[in-house]
């Protein structure tokens, strides 16, 4: 398409925002529509937001796929078209990744259509960069057999530069930013700091924060420059999770899948995503963006058996139901969780069943109306009680069950049934650990329940996960029936 005025229909385009912008560029640019999928209106937004200076500290956990690098180059493209004054500097541990994206940025900036809007010849240069020290000279040396990184950089008519330079290497005389600004003018950008390969060493992973600490950190040219800290999710401690803990990065979290349903499924067919989560750590981490301490998490995975609902038990002992509630539905507060367990005692050993659950993040005062006949339909023939914990809207709904005659403990027996709530909840789990087999396991799973993965997910990395709410519900699912077991109906009731 011929446009009479490019240069005032790119000022035009560049003012209805990022996202639009992005979208015809790409198009005309790539030959071929960007593919947008419930994972990237975040994306959009939150870039947009950086450029408005309304964050400045920024994690972006995304899985493989989805597209970051990719917004992140045109991003820079974005900022250039109308202040090519504006510096970057953009970095990684992978040499070729920044080669790449350095040669697809200068591609964006040099195609006639970009060019024809806005008009910003550039100048493309390579030079070597000596290693910031000894530890990263032999690192280099040994990972890479050669002493000297490969910096590009990217200069505009304007003195705006983009600087392409390795994690590990010098930044001598270039900062991200420019002084002065009281807008957007460039900001630093470091897309995956960790190596995959390495991401098991301590050692790597603190001389990573170092460099970023003692060599990135100095290279803002004002305060409020932004960093973007972009990175798939490879370890509790890798760079995203100490710029949370240390620095209080806000976090745009995207797991791939969200209440079972797939983020990015033109690239993830069902095929696919139950071939990745063989590897339960690596889809944990990477996919989810939910990083599993191998070992070292209170819940063990050979702790729990996972089968399908073809095979579970056709009759119970006993049967209840437990409940954990919200109070928020906001996307930072936990969910409210009810499961549905089932007790079978086999040579005089009890074995406790997930049989069926429901998550949602809910307001309280929607919670009867999404859970009422859920509940309703579980009370046949063998079901035992109803435990919530008689707290805030908890106390309403026991109220409320009990005027309808369903089998809620009284106040005194639900605080004898559920562990004490003046201990925390991680003292709490370790008195429900001991109960869990990993020889034979005693707790067993419906693998075909909703949102199973982000549960099991949750509870595996527990008390590391964002969430709690599931493993409330197994710790009090534990402590009835493998430590109180010999309750009967009549006992509680």
């Amino acid at each position: 398409m011929k446009i009479k005025h490019p240069v005032y229909f790119g000022q035009l385009l560049h003012k209805r925002g990022f996202k639009d912008w992005f979208l015809y560029l790409f198009r005309q640019i790539e030959g071929r529509k960007f593919i947008i999928e419930p994972i990237h209106q975040d994306l959009f937004q939150l870039f947009q937001d950086i450029y408005d200076l309304k964050t400045t500290r920024d994690n972006i956990n995304v899985p493989p796929r989805s597209a970051k690098t990719t917004l992140a180059k045109y991003f820079i493209a974005y900022t250039l078209a109308m202040n090519p004054k504006a510096n970057f500097i953009y970095t990684s541990f992978s040499q070729e990744l920044l080669s790449t994206i350095s040669r697809e940025l200068a591609s964006i900036l040099t195609n006639p259509v970009y060019l024809a809007m806005y008009n910003q010849p550039i100048e493309e240069e390579k030079e070597e960069s000596n290693p910031i020290n000894e530890f990263w000279q032999e690192y280099l040396q040994k990972t890479e057999g050669k002493s000297h990184f490969t910096s590009r950089k990217i200069t505009t008519k304007e003195n705006g530069v983009t600087l392409f330079a390795s994690i590990g290497s010098t930044i001598t005389g270039l900062g991200s930013g420019t002084r002065g600004a009281t807008t957007f003018s460039g900001c630093l950008i470091v897309d995956d700091a960790n190596k995959p390969s390495d991401i098991h060493s301590q050692t790597m992973r603190n001389r990573v924060k170092t460099y970023f600490e003692e060599t990135l950190l100095s290279r803002l040219n004002e305060s409020n420059t932004p960093i973007i800290n972009i990175q798939q999710r490879l370890h509790l401690q890798d760079l995203s999770g100490f710029l949370i803990e240390t620095y209080k990065f806000k976090t745009l979290k995207k797991p791939l899948i969200v209440d079972g349903v797939c983020q990015i499924p033109s690239q993830y067919t069902k095929e696919r995503i139950e071939e990745l989560q063989k590897n339960e750590y690596m889809f944990s981490a990477q996919y989810q963006q939910a990083p599993i301490m191998a070992g070292g998490n209170l819940f063990k995975k050979e702790t729990i058996k996972e089968i399908s609902k073809e095979e579970l038990p056709s009759n119970y002992e006993y049967r209840f139901i437990t409940g954990d509630l919200s109070y928020k539905s906001k996307e930072q507060n936990d969910y409210t969780c009810f499961c549905y367990w089932g007790v079978e005692v086999i040579n005089s050993l009890p074995k406790l069943y997930l049989i069926d659950a429901k998550r949602k993040k809910i307001n309280a005062v929607d919670v009867d109306e999404w859970i009422d006949s859920w509940i309703a339909s579980k009370i046949t023939t063998g079901f035992r009680y109803i435990c919530i914990e008689d707290k805030s809207h908890g106390i309403y709904l026991n109220q409320k069950y009990r005027k309808k005659g369903y089998p809620v403990p009284s106040e005194e027996k639900l605080k004898e049934l559920l562990p004490a709530r003046n201990i925390d909840k991680i003292a709490r789990a370790n008195n429900s650990i001991p109960c869990l087999n990993s020889n034979d396991p005693n707790l067993i799973i419906n693998k075909d329940i909703e949102n199973w993965q982000e549960m099991k997910d949750e509870l595996l990395s527990f008390p590391n996960a964002d969430h709690d709410d599931f493993v409330d519900n197994v710790i009090d699912g534990v402590h009835i029936a493998l430590l109180k077991r010999k309750a009967t109906f009549f006992d509680i009731l």
